[in-house]
């Protein structure tokens, strides 16, 4: 009987996900004295219209169901007034509200069925990231002792691993629609747990795996199976900022060390004057390497300059081979140390002591 429903529940996500365009027709009005610059759309595409009476048509091609948003801009200072966010697939939509009621605003579908799983979602997940925002508000009060700083760092990570409770059986309920699907890409980390990210994957029904949430999905974790402790690490060729060719890994020769930062992290930079004196300290027996990230080349000139950074510095948009996804790195600074045989011996996710612990007690010899 089960075997029969998985038949027919893939039969229809066919049927629903066949590469055939669908169409969403969505209109409304906003209510302000101002004209509005109103945009709507999703990270694929958006679309902008200017209406000096809050009114508004917008008319979509989509693949699947997906979730849009619209917002509001103010016209001078081109920044966000307010948005709301949901849920639609073919049909229409609309909504009829005050600029200031937009983000509760209620939205009317012809096909309501995405949208209310959508909400039911973030009636689970939402009050978890406002009490941890209200808890790391509370960290930083300068009338907070050491003792209570601790507690509320503990509170954080008890409401994180909440918030991945939540996440991870809304995912294993709704395997069989987009909406779970679109969960697990936005809110589920595969990086950091492939073997679960896998279980948790394959649920899913071929149709849904092919959608633009989980299209990308195999890759990363076919990057992820690779990139583990005592495997070769992947071989690279890249240009640094420098422009001198670099090789990874520096097999025959010296250990390796790559680490992945940005200008744009705050623990990143926090760390560069250790990692001076490290690089100092073992130059002649580790080759050390700097990935930045989600970054561009006159800002990390800009600190390699003012730091005085010596080691090669590669940006990673400007490579043909995108180090990011090769080495499986979701968070900065991730810092991974190689051997002379391009073995992974050890890969360490924070600016944390532990990782120049063990450079002081590995054997370079």
């Amino acid at each position: 009987m089960k075997k029969v429903f998985f038949i027919m529940a893939c039969y229809c996500l066919s049927n629903s996900f066949n590469g055939t365009a669908q169409h969403l027709n969505f209109s409304g009005k906003i209510n302000s004295p101002d004209t509005l610059k109103i945009l709507f759309g999703s990270e694929r595409r958006i679309d902008t219209l200017i209406s000096p009476t809050g009114e508004f048509r917008f008319s979509r091609e989509m693949d699947h169901p997906e979730l849009l948003a619209i917002a509001v801009f103010d016209m001078k200072s081109n920044e966000p007034i307010n948005f709301r966010r949901f849920f639609a697939g073919p049909g229409s939509g609309s909504l009829q509200t005050e600029l200031a009621n937009l983000g509760n605003s209620e939205i009317q579908l012809s096909d309501p069925t995405f949208n209310n799983i959508y909400d039911d979602f973030r009636s689970r997940f939402n009050p978890l990231v406002s009490i941890a925002r209200k808890v790391i508000d509370t960290s930083y009060s300068k009338q907070l002792t050491s003792e209570g700083r601790g507690i509320c760092n503990k509170l954080v990570e008890f409401i994180n691993a909440e918030e991945d409770r939540v996440v991870e059986n809304f995912i294993r309920r709704n395997s069989d629609n987009i909406v779970g699907a679109y969960v697990f890409n936005t809110y589920f980390n595969p990086k950091a747990n492939a073997d679960k990210a896998r279980i948790l994957y394959n649920a899913f029904p071929p149709p849904l795996q092919h959608t633009l949430y989980l299209k990308d999905i195999p890759g990363i974790l076919e990057n992820a199976k690779n990139v583990v402790i005592g495997s070769p690490a992947p071989v690279i060729t890249a240009t640094s900022l420098a422009g001198s060719v670099v090789e990874l890994p520096a097999t025959g020769k010296k250990y390796t060390v790559i680490d992945f930062w940005g200008t744009w992290c705050g623990p990143c930079m926090r760390g560069i004057d250790k990692m001076k004196s490290y690089f100092e300290k073992y130059k002649s027996s580790i080759a050390f390497i700097g990935l930045a990230y989600n970054d561009n080349k006159n800002s990390v000139q800009k600190v390699v300059d003012e730091k005085g950074i010596q080691w090669p510095q590669i940006i990673n948009k400007d490579q043909p081979t995108d180090w990011v996804k090769t080495f499986n790195v979701y968070a900065a600074p991730t810092k991974i140390v190689i051997d002379r045989k391009g073995v992974i011996l050890k890969i360490f996710i924070g600016e944390t002591e532990e990782f120049y612990s063990y450079v002081d007690h590995v054997d370079l010899r």
